[in-house]
């Protein structure tokens, strides 16, 4: 059964106005909108979804106040009726048909009589068209058959419509629905403004282990302390993309440390006094024997549930023999085929009908050994697999009672949530639900007084959630994650584990930031602040330098999103004091990607701030010159790094808005010559920025917006010649796109 639509506003009205590139195109359809007319189609273009999102909703808020006369009200009571000027529908997915939607509305929605004056009807906006990507390919014909059926039906529409929708979904209208295209009435389209990526993954971390942090902790072996290793202290950006193609980039999480680490020595002789208790028991059994039992028979115990299939053996073992006994203090104990040994060693046990826990100490030590591997190099997922082989057969083997039990299935839990992070979507969602079942159960095989290990599974459990969110149901996981993070702090406190309690401290502020993106943004932005300040009590930039940047720098990004809804000014010059803590210890020397993500955040911060200072023409000019001069530091950070991970070609695309906004915005403060001069630079960095997008459609077209707008920007000053100039440069495939829009 179809769902009625949803006509409530998607964002909460926002305070600030439309500034920047974006003001004029606004107006225009504020305007078209306010006249009133009858069967008009209009067409706005915005990638950027947050921005496409304020914009519609401040277009509702602001033609929400018209009134009927008293003289038109049919009871003549002199009563103001208020009414819709713009209904806010989300596109059915399910069936995608506008105009019966449209319907529904009236059908649902009684509008009060107007007596002796005609009721003027609302015109209604259409969001959500982007997620028809997603949707079969029957699905995306049924609705471009609507939209080429609506030429026919335009006689019968008292309303305007006014639809949203994605550059790709602009590009192929033409070809898709040649009908609905030629009855668009306009077209209105918006460019990207500079923002702070949108983060694909938490930027969070691990402290080390758990004893490193509380010596007073008693286990048996270490366990992952959780969350996801900081990008700044690896070098490491995201090679994800923002909704907009022109966001500066912030570091990328990598995947969760590793339990902490055995060393080889250690992995070697806790198997051998296993062995030796075992040997010996066998030996005493049997001196007091009269008569020798028949061979014991080892059963097999039941599998682990739910976790998967579990191989009676994780691979043959090689012919190659080692030592029985290798030297452990032997300088060449390192050159020992330590995995083999360790291999050898279970099957040996196991033909030798070894005790089910001996077995599983060795199964537990061999999987140790995989996971201090992954701790030492780039995780493959068939490291990963193996790794979590070993561990399911500790399971397998490990008797009920163990109190290992919890242990194991924390570190399974990592595994699982690594192996994640190394697969496709569907396949994700997979391994995310058996992490996040295995630290469930660790949760349940706790002692009541370990409460250390708890709030580490918690944390553990957060990330998972967290990590989930971004391949469905964002916001219910999202309210788990939380969830999680805060049951961790109940035990991990700062008197306790102050390093720990700050890290989740920032986990926590991550997933408010995330979910802030999905509901009530100033709530949980506050929150997300809230908690990266605290955070940043307990860490000392002196002794962790990077982790305290770091925190800074997912601070400052906080603010500059809390800054879109509310006193941006002020938000904004917070968000530029944390990039520039950020800044004293994330420098080019120390973490040099980390230093450019930074210097990218810092300039959209400063082109923001100047969009707001329009009445005051000296002070903008220093806040684009600032953005403008960070924009070349972080291109300049990452130049000779052309693999690194970070997208240099969206701040090309950045400074080139700021090049653009300086000559057009500026030309009283600027010489007669300067105006053309930073024309030209925005038009080598647009140019810059579409020559590394090329492969990248969506991304493409904020590079192809910002070349049009300064084309045309070039024709004002310069006249036919400039901007023939400036079209030789631009690549030929390129110009019968790019020339109907001059």
């Amino acid at each position: 059964m179809r769902s009625p639509p949803p006509w409530c506003p998607v964002v909460t009205p926002s305070s600030r106005t439309v500034l920047g590139l974006n003001q004029q195109t606004y107006q225009r359809l504020k305007l078209a909108l306010g006249l009133n007319l009858r069967r008009q189609i209009f067409l706005a273009v915005c990638d950027d979804l947050p921005l496409r999102d304020r914009l519609s909703e401040q277009l509702r808020v602001e033609l929400a106040s018209a009134t009927l006369t008293p003289s038109q009200h049919p009871s003549g009571s002199g009563d103001r009726i208020t009414y819709p000027r713009l209904v806010t529908l989300q596109l059915d997915l399910t069936a995608p048909h506008p105009l019966r939607q449209v319907t529904d509305w009236f059908v649902q929605s009684r509008l009060p009589a107007a007596g002796r004056g005609q009721y003027p009807l609302p015109a209604f906006q259409f969001l959500g068209m982007e997620h028809l990507t997603r949707q079969s390919a029957s699905v995306q014909r049924l609705f471009l058959s609507h939209l080429e059926a609506m030429q026919a039906h335009l006689p019968e529409l008292d309303s305007s419509l006014l639809f949203w929708m994605s550059q790709p979904w602009f590009r192929s209208l033409s070809q898709s629905a040649p009908a609905f295209w030629r009855c668009r009435t306009a077209v209105f389209e918006f460019v990207g403004d500079p923002r702070p990526l949108t983060l694909v993954r938490p930027e969070v971390m691990s402290v080390s282990d758990r004893h490193a942090v509380a010596a007073t902790a008693v286990a048996s072996r270490p366990s992952a302390a959780a969350g996801v290793v900081a990008a700044a202290m690896t070098d490491q950006v995201s090679d994800a993309t923002a909704t907009t193609g022109v966001a500066p980039k912030l570091a990328k999480a990598v995947p969760p440390k590793s339990p902490a680490i055995a060393t080889a020595s250690t992995v070697l002789e806790r198997l051998p006094r296993e062995l030796m208790r075992w040997e010996a028991e066998q030996a005493q059994a049997v001196a007091v024997q009269v008569v020798q039992d028949p061979p014991r028979q080892t059963p097999d115990p039941p599998p682990f549930g739910g976790m998967g299939p579990i191989p009676g053996r994780i691979v043959e073992v090689s012919a190659q023999t080692v030592p029985d006994s290798p030297d452990e203090s032997s300088p060449n104990l390192v050159q020992v085929n330590l995995e083999q040994h360790l291999r050898q060693q279970v099957e040996d046990l196991r033909q030798q009908q070894a005790p089910p826990s001996v077995i599983a100490e060795a199964y537990r030590s061999l999987g140790d050994w995989y996971r201090d591997r992954l701790e030492q190099e780039t995780p493959t997922l068939a490291l990963l697999q193996t790794a979590i082989e070993a561990y399911e057969q500790v399971l397998r083997w490990l008797p009920q009672p163990s109190p290992e039990w919890s242990n194991v299935l924390n570190d399974l839990g990592n595994l699982y949530w690594m192996l994640a992070r190394q697969s496709a979507a569907a396949e994700a969602i997979a391994h995310l639900s058996q992490s996040i079942q295995a630290y469930q159960m660790a949760l349940t095989r706790l002692p009541e007084d370990d409460t250390l290990s708890y709030a580490m599974i918690q944390n553990n459990l957060g990330a998972a959630y967290s990590d989930l969110a971004r391949h469905r149901a964002a916001a219910e996981n999202l309210l788990r994650s939380i969830q999680a993070y805060r049951e961790a702090l109940r035990f991990r406190t700062a008197e306790t584990a102050p390093l720990q309690y700050a890290a989740t401290q920032n986990n926590l502020g991550t997933a408010h930031w995330h979910l802030a993106q999905h509901q009530q943004p100033e709530h949980h932005l506050k929150q997300a602040i809230a908690a990266y300040v605290e955070a940043l009590r307990y860490y000392d930039p002196v002794q962790d330098p990077l982790s305290y940047a770091m925190i800074q720098n997912n601070l400052g990004t906080a603010y500059w999103h809390l800054s879109q809804h509310e006193h941006p000014q002020d938000y904004l010059q917070q968000a530029i004091a944390a990039y520039q803590a950020a800044l004293q210890y994330r420098t080019q020397e120390a973490a040099p990607l980390a230093f450019a993500a930074t210097q990218n955040n810092l300039g959209t911060a400063y082109w923001h701030l100047a969009t707001h200072a329009t009445q005051q023409p000296a002070q903008q000019m220093d806040y684009l010159q600032r953005s403008i001069q960070a924009y070349e530091k972080a291109i300049a950070a990452v130049r000779h790094q052309p693999n690194s991970g970070f997208d240099r070609y969206a701040t090309h695309n950045n400074l080139g808005l700021a090049h653009y906004q300086v000559a057009t915005q500026l030309q009283s403060l600027l010489a007669p010559t300067e105006p053309m001069e930073h024309l030209e630079t925005a038009l080598h960095h647009h140019l810059q920025a579409l020559h590394g997008w090329q492969a990248q459609l969506e991304q493409t077209s904020h590079a192809i917006q910002g070349l049009v707008q300064t084309l045309r920007a070039l024709h004002q000053l310069g006249g036919v010649d400039a901007q023939n100039l400036a079209l030789a440069k631009i690549p030929a495939h390129l110009l019968p796109e790019i020339l109907p829009k001059l």
